[in-house]
């Protein structure tokens, strides 16, 4: 018994690949599953007999591998040639995208600061505007012969000046820009100063197993290092009788 899968990509090429079934392979799964469970290892005996017991398992896993192996190298190559398909398409696509976004995103940082630049002109002259007008109003207070008047307006905070300058930028509906923020760790030694400072931030440390693992399988029971444990565990090999 088997299920047919066929695949038809816009080449044209059609794609049959077999999945081999069997309900006897099924039901020895399953049996052996519930001898494992049944096994019992208290006296040397056992002992041997539940080392036997991978060894049968490790042949039935070899079998398994077997029956699906033709299968699995004509999914694959069907998926690698799809996915091929695909890239040769898309990635002329993505370059596009990528050229014309960088070229937006100089236009706008261009934009962000000419928008500065005018805001902060905008301020000033309206900020000294401000200042002109105070100092007409306290000398109109004077010459009145309101000198306490004139001081207060000279002591008075000027209010705040607030511009708003629109950039030239357009909106397309569909495409839509905005900010993604990220981190970037340029000193390593002051960080790991800050968060032995403050623990709470430990997990901005991850360890890197990868390399305690190495540590660990060179130098074994020795490895001496604070607030790190050496440990094993036991991988039986087993081959197939």
């Amino acid at each position: 018994m088997s299920t047919n899968i066929e695949i038809a990509p816009g080449g044209g090429t059609e794609y049959r690949i077999e999945r081999p079934y069997h309900q006897e392979e099924d039901r020895e799964v399953a049996l052996v599953e519930v001898r494992a469970e049944q096994i019992t290892v208290t006296s040397q005996q056992e002992h041997e007999q539940a080392q036997q017991f991978l060894a049968y398992v490790a042949g039935m896993q070899k079998n398994v591998e077997k029956l699906f192996a033709g299968s699995k190298k004509a999914a694959h190559l069907v998926h690698a040639e799809i996915c091929s398909a695909e890239r040769k398409l898309l990635q002329p696509l993505k370059d596009a995208r990528t050229v014309v976004s960088r070229k937006l995103d100089v236009y706008e940082e261009e934009q962000r600061r000419l928008i500065a630049e005018e805001t902060r002109r905008q301020q000033e002259a309206l900020r000294k505007q401000q200042e002109e007008e105070q100092l007409l109003d306290a000398i109109a207070a004077e010459e009145a012969g309101d000198k306490v008047a004139a001081e207060e307006i000279l002591n008075e905070e000027p209010p705040e000046v607030v511009v708003s300058v629109k950039p030239k930028l357009a909106e397309v509906k569909g495409v839509s820009g905005r900010k993604i923020w990220d981190a970037q760790v340029t000193d390593l030694v002051e960080l790991i100063r800050y968060v032995a400072a403050n623990p709470q931030w430990k997990s901005l440390l991850t360890p890197n197993q990868t390399a305690l693992r190495q540590l660990a399988k060179a130098q074994k029971a020795d490895l001496s290092i604070p607030g790190v444990k050496a440990y094993f565990k036991t991988s039986r090999a087993v081959s197939s009788s």
